[in-house]
C-alpha cells in the first residue's frame, strides 16, 4: 500500500493526520506519536490511545513516577549485553557514531567520552567519529543527493580510514531510514553495530549486533535511559581495557 507520512508531532501535524486518514481509510498513514504505519479506516482509534496516554502521562508524571520509568528502561537493558558492546569496541579500537536530533547529540558524547576519557578513572583513549558532526559534509550531502543517504555517503571515507571500526547507532525509534541504511551497510562491509532504541526498536534493532534497547514509549525516558548507558558502556571499557 501506499503511504502518507506525517512529520513530527505537533498539533497541527496531528490534525493533518487525522484530514489524511478521512481523505484516505484505505491508504496506511504514519502516525506522529509512534511513527507506525496505520491503516487510515483505524487511525482515529490509534490516536485516541496515544492521546489518552499521553493525558495519563501528564497527570502522572511525577518526579518519582519518572525516575522509575528511567530506572525500569535500564534495568531492562542488562549490564552483560553492555559489557558486549563494550568488549567489541576494544577488539575494533575504534568507533563511528551517528544518529538525528536528541540521538545526534547522544551519538557525539559517546564518540567525545571514547576519545577524551576519564582517566583519574583510568580510561584509556581511542578513535572515535560522530558522522553527524562534520555538519559541512554532512549537509553538502543531503542537499545533493537528500538526506537518506546522507549519513551513510559521510560515513564511507571514515569506514576507509578505519576499516575495523565499531558503529554505534542511536535512533529511539530505530525506524530512522538514514540510520537504518548506515547500519546495513556497516554490517555489509563486515562492521559491528551497536545500536540504542525505544519504542519496538524498528529495524535497527533488528540488524544489530549488540541492541542496547530501551523498553519504552517515551521519548523522555528513552533519551536519559541512552545517556545513561552510554556511560555504563564507558565504564566496562575502563574495566575490561
Amino acid at each position: 500500500m501506499n503511504e502518507i507520512a506525517a512529520p513530527m508531532l505537533d498539533p497541527s501535524i496531528v490534525s493533518q493526520a487525522r484530514l489524511a486518514a478521512q481523505a484516505y481509510p484505505d491508504l496506511k498513514i504514519l502516525c506522529p506519536w509512534c511513527r507506525d504505519s496505520v491503516l487510515g479506516l483505524a487511525f482515529e482509534e490509534h490516536a485516541q490511545e496515544h492521546e489518552q496516554k499521553t493525558t495519563t502521562m501528564k497527570d502522572a508524571r511525577s518526579f518519582g513516577v519518572w525516575v522509575d520509568a528511567i530506572w525500569k528502561g535500564i534495568d531492562g537493558v542488562g549490564d552483560d549485553a553492555l559489557a558486549s558492546a563494550a568488549g567489541f569496541i576494544l577488539q575494533a579500537g575504534s568507533v563511528v557514531t551517528a544518529g538525528n536530533g536528541g540521538s545526534a547529540s547522544l551519538a557525539s558524547h559517546f564518540a567525545q567520552a571514547v576519545m577524551k576519557p576519564d582517566y583519574k578513572a583510568g580510561g584509556a583513549a581511542r578513535a572515535a567519529v560522530c558522522v553527524n558532526d562534520n555538519v559541512p559534509t554532512l549537509t553538502a550531502h543531503a542537499n545533493d543527493g537528500g538526506w537518506t543517504d546522507a549519513l551513510l555517503e559521510t560515513a564511507k571515507p571514515l569506514f576507509q580510514a578505519m576499516p575495523r571500526c565499531v558503529v554505534v547507532l542511536f535512533s529511539s525509534s530505530g525506524k530512522s531510514e538514514n540510520v537504518v541504511r548506515l547500519a546495513r551497510y556497516a554490517l555489509e562491509k563486515g562492521h559491528k553495530v551497536i545500536a540504542f532504541t525505544g519504542f519496538d526498536g524498528g529495524e535497527l534493532k533488528k540488524l544489530a549486533t549488540v541492541s542496547l534497547h530501551v523498553e519504552s514509549k517515551d521519548y523522555e525516558c528513552i533519551e536519559p535511559c541512552h545517556s545513561a548507558l552510554m556511560h555504563r558502556v564507558q565504564y566496562h571499557l575502563r574495566r575490561l581495557g
